[in-house]
């Protein structure tokens, strides 16, 4: 009986706890610890999707124990919806319907009694479009004097960046950026342009609706004409002809 009176203070000693006490903790019955939790780690790192491709997942790794996980986006954090949906432990995000607003960044927040630590970023990025292609035209007017300078604007929604087509009254030109210049425009630059807005990465284009650009000819050749040519002071009458070449001049 002492034998087994000194055995059980001895095991009170060693946990460190005192004879007193009357309890052992349950670490040293169970014979298991808490480890704290270290290595998070997102997989993939990054994700290189197309609009309305799916579902895809993004998983969670770390060492430790009783782990808890929360995910971020940027600063906000993950819940489940339509969008998003998380597996029970909730380790892996999925990523159900992918759109353009899904992309960004995301973490993964691991913690346990013993504390937490965050992933390095995951990054997403989601290519779409083109959408929502318009042409303008500046300056905005109805129709243009030759000469003047009229500048045609071409812009898309697109991720990455669209690559533009330039047309006029449906054959190419060999523009190919945002903006098409017409200087000193002329006659023959009349016609209906259009522009097409087009995504390498999702390999999808749109057309803009056409405008027209109506190019008026300039007043030139300006001439005055006398009828008769011959004249005598004061018995004689004559008659002067203002002709000029031009869209419907006005002479005064």
């Amino acid at each position: 009986m002492k034998t087994a009176i000194k055995f059980f203070i001895l095991l009170g000693a060693i946990s460190g706890f005192s004879e007193g006490a009357g309890v052992l903790p349950n670490d040293f019955l169970t014979g298991s610890t808490e480890e704290p939790v270290s290595n998070v780690r997102v997989t993939p790192q990054s994700l290189d999707l197309i609009k309305f491709n799916g579902p895809v997942n993004l998983s969670c790794s770390s060492s430790g124990s009783s782990l808890t996980f929360v995910w971020m986006n940027i600063t906000s954090v993950v819940t489940p919806s339509d969008i998003f949906q998380i597996n029970d432990e909730g380790s892996v995000l999925t990523l159900v319907n992918v759109s353009r607003n899904e992309h960004g960044s995301y973490r993964c927040n691991v913690s346990n009694p013993l504390g937490f630590d965050i992933s390095d970023p995951a990054n997403v990025y989601i290519s779409y479009g083109p959408e929502d292609t318009q042409l303008k035209v500046s300056p905005s007017i109805k129709q243009y004097g030759e000469g003047l300078n009229v500048y045609l604007l071409c812009s898309a929604e697109s991720r990455p960046s669209a690559q533009f087509q330039w047309f006029l009254n449906g054959e190419e030109l060999p523009d190919t950026e945002p903006a098409l210049r017409l200087t000193n425009i002329q006659m023959s630059q009349s016609g209906n342009y259009s522009c097409h807005a087009v995504n390498g990465k999702t390999l999808k284009e749109q057309k803009s609706q056409p405008s027209v650009v109506s190019v008026l000819a300039r007043v030139s050749n300006v001439l005055v004409e006398l009828d008769p040519t011959d004249l005598v002071e004061f018995s004689s009458s004559v008659s002067l002809r203002c002709s000029a070449s031009g869209f419907s001049p006005h002479f005064f």
